[in-house]
Parts: C-alpha cells; sequence; structure tokens
C-alpha cells in the first residue's frame, strides 16, 4: 500500500469519525434513535482493525466539542471498542438473509447493556464491590421512567411503573384504589401509581384525549376524591430565585 493510499484512509477515516458524531448531534432530538452503532458494525466490516480510528476519532470529537472530557466521557474509551471486538468475532460469509437480523441483534443488544458497561467503570472510579456495582446497575432501571417520559414511549413506561414492592401493601390502604386503578387504566391510562404519602393516585396518559377519557371513566367511581388534569413541564430542572 502506497504512502498517497495511506494518506487517503486516514483522510477518509477522519470524515468516518465527523459523520458519526454528526449524526449523534442530529439525530438527539429523535426518540431512541441514533446511528452510531451501526456505523460501528459497518465500518468495522468493511475495514477491520482500522475500523477503531474512524471509532476514536468519533470518541474524541465527543469528548472536544460535545461536554469535555469529563467523567462521563471515559466509558466512551471502551465502550465502542466493545461493540467493535463482538463485530470482529462475528463469522464472515454469512447467508445475507442471516447477517442483517443477526447485525440488528447484536448491535440492539449493545444498545440495551449500554448502561450496564459503565458500571466497571463506576466500579473503579469510585470503589465499588461487586455488590455494590450490582447495586448500581439496578439502580439505574427506574430511570427508564425518566427516559420513557422524555422519549414519549408509553409501553415502556408502563413496564416501568409495575411496583410489587409497595403498591401490594399501601394500596389496601387508600379506598377504592383497585376500582379507580383499573378502570383508569381500561380508559387508556399508561400506568397508573400512589404518588408520595399515597394522598394523589397518578395516572399518567399518552395524550389530552386520553387523559380526557380517563377523567370521564373515573369520575363519579368513588367518593371522596377530586381530579385535575396536569402537563408535565418540559423545562427540566432550573435554579428558581428565592
Amino acid at each position: 500500500m502506497s504512502k498517497k493510499t495511506d494518506l487517503r484512509h486516514i483522510c477518509l477515516f477522519a470524515m468516518f469519525g465527523a459523520v458519526m458524531y454528526a449524526s449523534k448531534v442530529i439525530t438527539e432530538f429523535l426518540p431512541n434513535i441514533h446511528l452510531i452503532g451501526m456505523f460501528t458494525m459497518v465500518f468495522t466490516l468493511v475495514y477491520r482493525r482500522r475500523a477503531l480510528i474512524p471509532i476514536y476519532v468519533f470518541v474524541f470529537l465527543t469528548g472536544l466539542i460535545h461536554a469535555g472530557f469529563s467523567v462521563w466521557w471515559v466509558p466512551y474509551l471502551y465502550l465502542w471498542a466493545v461493540l467493535w471486538g463482538v463485530t470482529m468475532l462475528l463469522p464472515q460469509g454469512l447467508p445475507v438473509k442471516v447477517q442483517v437480523p443477526l447485525y440488528m441483534a447484536v448491535c440492539a443488544l449493545h444498545g440495551l447493556c449500554y448502561g450496564t458497561l459503565y458500571a466497571p467503570f463506576q466500579a473503579l472510579a469510585f470503589g465499588y464491590d461487586l455488590k455494590q456495582t450490582l447495586a448500581w446497575i439496578a439502580a439505574g432501571f427506574p430511570w427508564d421512567v425518566t427516559h420513557a417520559l422524555g422519549t414519549g414511549d408509553c409501553e415502556l413506561l408502563s413496564r416501568s411503573c409495575i411496583d410489587r414492592l409497595h403498591e401490594p401493601y399501601r394500596a389496601k390502604l387508600i379506598p377504592d384504589y383497585a376500582l379507580l386503578r383499573e378502570r383508569a387504566l381500561e380508559a387508556g391510562a399508561s400506568a397508573f401509581v400512589i404518588s408520595g404519602s399515597g394522598s394523589t393516585m397518578l395516572a399518567i396518559c399518552g395524550s389530552d384525549s386520553a387523559a380526557h377519557d380517563v377523567v370521564d371513566a373515573v369520575r363519579g367511581s368513588a367518593e371522596g376524591f377530586w381530579i385535575r388534569i396536569c402537563s408535565a413541564s418540559g423545562q427540566g430542572a432550573r435554579y428558581l430565585e428565592a
């Protein structure tokens, strides 16, 4: 391979890394969609070991431009290399009808394990033992609720709000809880939970029409409570002057 060809590939890989970073920025407003995993696998299948060059160009640009080389960025040094390594181990020469679902499954599995892959760094950085590391991983599951609210994934929200630890015992202390929950879910609520000490029950709906349907369904079902439709704030956390 000539020096000219080497230089051409270096420029090409740099451009690929920039494309990976640009795709991350462009697709950030879309729920549960990014192209980094796809690019990582495609570059690996074509360029094999040299695919690490565009991958780490992307990693460097993410730290340099996106949010700085802070603690959250450190796992990027191995997160995408894991997907690269798994892709390298996949057998070559498979039929196309096998390749497509296999590559999609590997990419999806990497995405599902993304939070768990952060755990080794967390353990090393903060001195967690195995038990603490597993607890840290488990503690991340409730963030599915925040993720679901942010992306509008009502199915994920419904699964995330299943409470088998507290609700079965607390629900017995709330008059008509079972009836109200049943009617709200039947009317289209994505989730129905006990809020705070139990003085409030919260039906989470995916649209204004669903919220009004739930109000119509539960109104008159029981006595001694009032109903109000509230909208979630899109501003997030902010500092307010006292």
